[in-house]
């Protein structure tokens, strides 16, 4: 019965500090939103929307024109 103790407390011991991090701190939301060079660009917009919605909003962060998205990360 002792054994049995100590097992399960080293398992619960071992448990607690797997999940250091959350899945989220791994995400970079900004992957995409801009190139290597000043005149590339991602063509990615971080847009924020209801699942499936028909409007996505984001920030205009620069002046919209031909081949330039209207977010850009640097």
């Amino acid at each position: 019965m002792n054994v049995n103790k100590l097992f399960f407390l080293f398992l619960l011991s071992a448990s607690t500090g797997i999940y250091a991090q959350k899945p989220i701190d791994y995400v970079n939301m900004m992957i995409g939103t801009t190139g290597a060079h000043p005149t590339e660009y991602g063509g990615v917009a971080p847009t924020v929307s209801e699942p499936f919605g028909m409007t996505q909003w984001c920030a205009a962060t620069r002046i919209n024109g031909i081949s330039k998205t209207m977010y850009h990360y640097n």
